[in-house]
């Protein structure tokens, strides 16, 4: 009788030279984030193809408990803020594994694919990923995991679209004073396409995650566009006058808008 064949759970696709010194940190990468997810095994299953330009890691989990971690791990790359909210130790663990190993990730197109079936369904870990597996590393609790009500960001989109056939749609905006691509909702598709062809700023109403390594800031890849409109040009004084109306209950400066007005005017 044939052995049947362990099914895929999931493959580390790195853009990078299959050296053996590569190959090896990449799988010890993957050992460490089965272990953070929950497997015990000292023998996690993993199934290394190796090809002449790209590193390829397939793992193949024997056991239940190495099923569940690499299930967790899935999960994870799909949803990081959702998988922290439901389980944030392991959440919190595997993000440090992959916060640590940054640097064999950055800069080399990595994702890991998920086999469904005939299709698959790919993670890219891009930066916008790491900076949010960084903040999800570096928080103490899961209080900190929270859902900002909402916040509002001025920025012209930069693209609307796919980044694969498998993938979401989404908008490409600054975020954090950084070009991310953010996820929509439905009923603001045909308005981030008609304001992306016309090139003019945009007034988006974000649903946000606070990022709990940086006060202020928030976590790009855990939010989400809930409506947009056009931004209305404006002079500088009704600018500051906007973004004071923003930033209630208090201004965000702490001098004149004449003041400021001058200062800009200098700098011209």
């Amino acid at each position: 009788m044939a052995k049947r064949k362990t099914p895929t759970a999931f493959e580390v696709h790195i853009d990078a030279p299959a050296t053996p010194d590569f190959v090896a940190k990449t799988a010890q990468m993957v050992s460490s984030m089965l272990a953070a997810a929950g497997q015990v095994s000292t023998d996690p299953g993993i199934t290394l193809e190796v090809f002449n330009y790209h590193t390829k890691l397939v793992v193949h989990p024997r056991s239940v408990g190495g099923r569940k971690a690499a299930d967790q791990i899935v999960r994870f790359v799909s949803d990081p803020v959702g998988t922290a909210r439901k389980s944030p130790q392991a959440a919190r663990q595997i993000a440090s594994v992959l916060t640590e190993q940054s640097r064999l990730l950055r800069d080399r197109n990595a994702e890991i694919v998920m086999p469904r079936g005939k299709t698959e369904k790919r993670a890219l870990l891009d930066k916008p990923f790491l900076d949010t597996v960084r903040g999800l590393s570096e928080s103490d609790a899961e209080a900190d995991l929270h859902v900002a009500s909402e916040t509002e960001e001025i920025s012209q989109i930069l693209r609307v679209g796919r980044s694969s056939p498998e993938s979401d749609m989404t908008a490409r905006i600054h975020v954090n004073c950084e070009p991310y691509d953010l996820k929509f909702a439905a009923q603001c598709k045909d308005d981030l396409f008609a304001l992306a062809a016309s090139e003019k700023l945009a007034r988006l109403r974000l649903e946000v995650v606070a990022d709990p390594a940086h006060r202020g800031r928030i976590l790009p890849k855990a939010s989400r566009i809930v409506a947009v409109s056009s931004f209305e040009e404006m002079s500088g004084v009704e600018f500051i006058q906007f973004m004071q109306k923003l930033a209630e209950p208090g201004p965000i400066f702490s001098r004149s808008e004449e003041d400021i007005l001058a200062d800009l005017e200098e700098s011209w």
